[in-house]
This record gives C-alpha cells, sequence and structure tokens, in this order.
C-alpha cells in the first residue's frame, strides 16, 4: 500500500512537470509582429502590392467634383500614408484636401472619401497623374472615370501623360511670341517717327529702354527649368551624389502660384534618393526656403 502511494505521487509529479514546460513553451514562443511602414520607405517590390484606385465623383455644381481612394494593402506589412501627400500632375495641380496619417493594415482595404475636393474637371481633359509626395511615387494615370494603379505599366498612358507635360506650355510660348513680334512692330514704328529727335535724346532713350528690358526679363520664371536654375545659381552647384530636380507644374501658396525646386542626393542603402532641401520660387523670381505646400504652415 505505501509504494502504490509512492507510485503515485511519483506519477503527479511528473505530469506537474511535463504541464509547466508546455506552459513555459508556450509563453516563450515569440508572437509573429507586423512591420509598419511609411509608404515611400517601403521597398519597390512592397509597393507594387499596394494598389492604389481614385474614382471621379461629379458635384451637382461645376467646380465641385471630387475623387475617392481606394488603397488595397496586400503586402505582409502594415502600411503608413501621410494623407496630405497624394497629389495629381496635369494641366494643373491639385493637393490632398485630407491631412494626418493613416495606416493601412496588412491584407486590409480602405477608402478615403473626398481625397480632392472642390475640382474643376475641365481639367480632366488632358493626360494626368496621380503621386504620392511627387512623380517619383506614380500611383495611376488619370483614366476616366476610375484610374487604377495597373495602368502604369501601360505605355501608351505613359507616352500621352510625357508628350503632354513635355509640351503643355507651348500655347503660352506662343502667345509669348506674338507679344514680342507686336512689341517689335511698334518698336519699328517708334524709330520711323523719332527723325526729328536729337542725337543726345536717342542716346538717352537706347539706354532707358536697354535697363527696362533687363529689369523685365531678368527675374522673369517661366518653367521649372528656369526656376532650378536660378536655385542652382543662388545655392551652388550640386555635389557629385546630388541633384538639383523640380516638381511637375505650378503650385498654390498665398502669395500665388510657384515653382518647387528640391534637391536629393543619391542614397547607397537603397533606390530611393534622400531629400537634402527645397524651396518654393515664385514667376518674379522671389526664391523662399521650403515647398509650397508648407510656405503658408
Amino acid at each position: 500500500m505505501k509504494k502504490k502511494g509512492i507510485f503515485l505521487v511519483a506519477i503527479m509529479a511528473f505530469l506537474l512537470v511535463v504541464t509547466g514546460c508546455a506552459n513555459q513553451s508556450k509563453q516563450s514562443s515569440p508572437t509573429n509582429k507586423v512591420e509598419t511602414e511609411l509608404y515611400n520607405k517601403l521597398s519597390k517590390s512592397s509597393r507594387d502590392d499596394v494598389q492604389f484606385t481614385f474614382k471621379r465623383q461629379e458635384g451637382t455644381i461645376k467646380g465641385q467634383g471630387s475623387i475617392d481612394l481606394t488603397i488595397n494593402n496586400q503586402s505582409n506589412k502594415n502600411v503608413k500614408f501621410d494623407l496630405g501627400d497624394f497629389v495629381y500632375l496635369g494641366a494643373d495641380s491639385l493637393e490632398s484636401s485630407k491631412s494626418g496619417i493613416k495606416t493601412v493594415k496588412a491584407d486590409k482595404e480602405i477608402t478615403i472619401k473626398s481625397i480632392f475636393k472642390n475640382i474643376d474637371e475641365t481639367i480632366f481633359s488632358d493626360p494626368g497623374l496621380f503621386c504620392y509626395k511627387n512623380d517619383s511615387f506614380k500611383l495611376a494615370y488619370l483614366d476616366r472615370k476610375t484610374s487604377k494603379s495597373n495602368n502604369l505599366s501601360d505605355s501608351e498612358f505613359k507616352k500621352k501623360y510625357r508628350h503632354f507635360m513635355a509640351h503643355k506650355d507651348d500655347v503660352t510660348t506662343n502667345s509669348d511670341s506674338s507679344s514680342v513680334d507686336d512689341n517689335s512692330d511698334n518698336a519699328s514704328n517708334d524709330n520711323d517717327n523719332s527723325t526729328t529727335t536729337n542725337d543726345d535724346d536717342k542716346a538717352d532713350a537706347s539706354v532707358d529702354s536697354s535697363n527696362d528690358d533687363k529689369s523685365n526679363s531678368g527675374n522673369a520664371i517661366n518653367s521649372g527649368e528656369e526656376a532650378k536654375a536660378l536655385v542652382e545659381s543662388q545655392q551652388g552647384p550640386a555635389d557629385e551624389s546630388q541633384y538639383y530636380t523640380y516638381m511637375e507644374g505650378m503650385w498654390d501658396t498665398s502669395n500665388g502660384k510657384a515653382y518647387w525646386v528640391v534637391l536629393f542626393q543619391h542614397n547607397p542603402d537603397s533606390e530611393l534618393p534622400m531629400r537634402m532641401g527645397a524651396w518654393t520660387v515664385y514667376p518674379d523670381g522671389t526664391v523662399l526656403s521650403g515647398q509650397p505646400t508648407d510656405i503658408d504652415k
């Protein structure tokens, strides 16, 4: 009887030891934690797993259209977005009407209503591109009412967008040329009518005219390329690992439209460059430090 009791105690002790080890094993086993990253910090392959759909909604009144955004995160990471960094580039530039950070969990989908609103829909008559931050992070080309990420590989969309952006200022250029021609005709007439002016007056008029021309054209910035050149002349040439560039189109500020120039540096650890500086350049030649979207903040 005594031996039987000892045997039972031994069995119970053994069971307690086994149960304790099992519990400890469960507690010590690591839980799978899902990583969270900003969209622009993801690798190219991870970004390809995040799909975007932009859907236009017509307003009841002209100029009150909006665009809804659906984000489908098919990656294995939670992805964060700064809602204020969504932009549209085309005949005119649109800035997001939203702000704040939004996280889309792995394998989930969300819809953000009116990411762009109060839109004059005439700008959609021409090619355009939806981006995150800038055209380094393309999300979808404009495609009628619904624009999806899968059209980024469509060569026809690429071709039309690039051609349009390269020539969208041609009308302005032609208009300027016409103005120059008119001025030339007027100048010719003035010369014909000035035969009675003495030589000293002619010389003074010539000097004044030359100074006026310089003051009118010296500070005029008519394109992103000219804005970039102005910033580079003020800030100095970029280092070997850096380069100046500009965001397409003009950007709204409280002081009017302006160009956005950026200095990037190549990142040896990533395919994404590092931003080293940004400037806002107005058509009159005024240069302010910072990007246009931050000037009024």
